[in-house]
């Protein structure tokens, strides 16, 4: 066995999380809103100016200068505001999730299988200790077959998992097909899901997410002091964010096609040479594919020219 990265890696439970982050940014003086759906945006004069909600039974709008757009895949409040947001089946990954309890894995190693047993995505298990693990998957989203099949198929066969129970279970599309063109308007900035900033390699986009709020929180500040909310004024929060992350996701768009195309030995060894320590790099993260070092990966890589003249750029020899 090759010498494994020692990169930590990090599992996040999303729902303390953002109700951690909830009370933090409540305490800070932001009024929140649950179980409150927007159902539609307020406009004047080519402006977002606001949004419409429903909140329990009262529908009521709420006036802002600008409007951050977080509200994930569907994104409705963008396509309300007349932004162009993709929306082919085939550039989202379905996916299917089970928490699963009294399970016997690996408190310390988390498990991504690629291939055959998710056509154009993958498996994962996440163990989150004392017998919990999140075990999911995502597959190509015009495959003919649900992610659930293919993922009780996989609980039944393995023999760690197959005795679990159930505990949580969630479904839902993922965009895999690149970010969007455009990412502000007028009064109107979108992030996350909603704006398609995932790995189109991996599925995660936590990290994208995140910093792409905080510089769309920093940039509507600005917007809000100066008195100019325009697409113009607005777009520095594009622009930094395809600075720090757009010639990664056109190398992320790349190796995804490199993933879909091998076959599952292939796979295999790809893996085993990314995993070792004379290949570090953590492609989720968003480092460069280049850290990988394509000396290393090369014997893989030979076989596929067109894409590895594609990953030039990306993967220098070193």
């Amino acid at each position: 066995m090759p010498e494994r990265v020692k990169t930590p890696g990090v599992i996040l439970e999303r729902k303390m999380f953002e109700k951690k982050l909830a009370v933090k940014i409540a305490n800070m003086g932001a009024h929140i809103y649950t179980k409150t759906p927007a159902i539609g945006v307020l406009k004047e004069k080519g402006y977002v100016i606001g949004v419409k909600i429903k909140h329990i039974d009262e529908v009521r709008d709420i006036g802002a200068k600008v409007v951050i757009a977080a509200d994930g895949p569907s994104s409705k409040i963008a396509k309300w505001a007349g932004m162009e947001i993709y929306n082919e089946v085939e550039k989202f990954a379905s996916c299917a999730q089970f928490q699963l309890a009294n399970v016997n894995v690996d408190p310390k190693v988390s498990e991504i299988y690629l291939g055959k047993v998710a056509p154009g995505g993958g498996f994962w298990v996440l163990p989150k200790g004392n017998g919990f693990a999140n075990v999911g998957l995502g597959i190509a989203g015009d495959d003919p077959k649900t992610a659930l099949s293919y993922l009780r198929k996989f609980v039944e066969k393995d023999k760690r998992l197959r005795g679990g129970s159930i505990i949580e279970f969630n479904v839902g599309p993922v965009p895999v097909g690149g970010v969007v063109k455009k990412m502000v308007d007028n009064g109107i900035m979108v992030v996350g899901d909603a704006a398609r900033q995932v790995n189109p390699a991996t599925g995660g986009g936590m990290k994208f997410g995140i910093r792409a709020g905080i510089i769309a929180g920093e940039i509507a500040a600005s917007a809000v002091k100066s008195g100019d909310c325009s697409a113009k004024f607005l777009s520095s929060y594009e622009k930094r964010w395809r600075k720090e992350f757009g010639r990664k996701f056109k190398a992320f768009e790349i190796f995804k096609e490199l993933i879909e195309e091998m076959p599952d030995e292939k796979l295999d060894k790809l893996c085993e040479k990314i995993g070792t320590r004379e290949a570090p790099g953590d492609i989720d993260s968003g480092t460069d594919l280049s850290s990988m070092g394509l000396k290393i990966i090369w014997p893989v890589l030979r076989s596929y020219p067109k894409i590895v003249l594609k990953l030039g750029k990306f993967l220098p020899f070193r």
